[in-house]
C-alpha cells in the first residue's frame, strides 16, 4: 500500500482469448479460452533462436542502462534470469516498447519464438527512430 494506492502483481499461467463478457458490476466477470501453442523446446538448428533471445536481452540491457534509475536497475537484475523466450519477450515488451500496438500484438501472439523476434523487431525499429 502506497499512499492510498495498491498494486498487485499477477503473472498469468496461459494466454487466454476473451469469449464472453458475463458482468462488468461490481467488477469484471467474463469466459475465457485458452489459446494453445505448442510448448517451447530448445533450437536445434536453423535460425538460431539462442542468438535471438541473446540479441533480445542485449537490446533491454542497453535501453535499461541509458536509463540509469532504479526500476532500470531491477530491470537489469531481472533479465539475467529469464531463460524461456516467450517470457523474457513479454518482460521487455512490457517494459522497453512503447507503441502499444506492438504491445496488444505481442500479447496476442502464442509462439513464444514468434513474440520474441516481434519484440526485438519492434525495439530495433524503436530504438533506431529514438534519438
Amino acid at each position: 500500500d502506497t499512499g492510498g494506492e495498491r498494486r498487485v502483481v499477477v503473472r498469468g499461467l496461459e494466454r487466454v482469448q476473451l469469449s464472453e463478457s458475463v458482468r462488468t458490476e461490481p467488477y469484471l466477470l467474463a469466459r475465457i479460452e485458452p489459446l494453445t501453442h505448442e510448448p517451447w523446446r530448445a533450437p536445434r538448428a536453423g535460425r538460431d533462436l539462442k542468438s535471438d533471445l541473446q540479441a533480445l536481452r542485449e537490446r533491454a540491457e542497453l535501453l535499461a542502462f541509458r536509463k540509469d534509475d532504479a526500476g532500470s536497475r531491477q530491470v537489469l537484475n531481472t533479465l539475467q534470469w529469464i531463460d524461456d523466450p516467450g517470457a523474457l519477450a513479454d518482460y521487455v515488451a512490457h517494459h522497453f516498447v512503447t507503441d502499444w500496438y506492438v504491445r496488444q500484438e505481442v500479447l496476442e501472439i502464442t509462439d513464444p519464438a514468434e513474440r520474441l523476434r516481434t519484440v526485438l523487431d519492434a525495439l530495433g525499429y524503436e530504438s533506431e527512430a529514438r534519438p
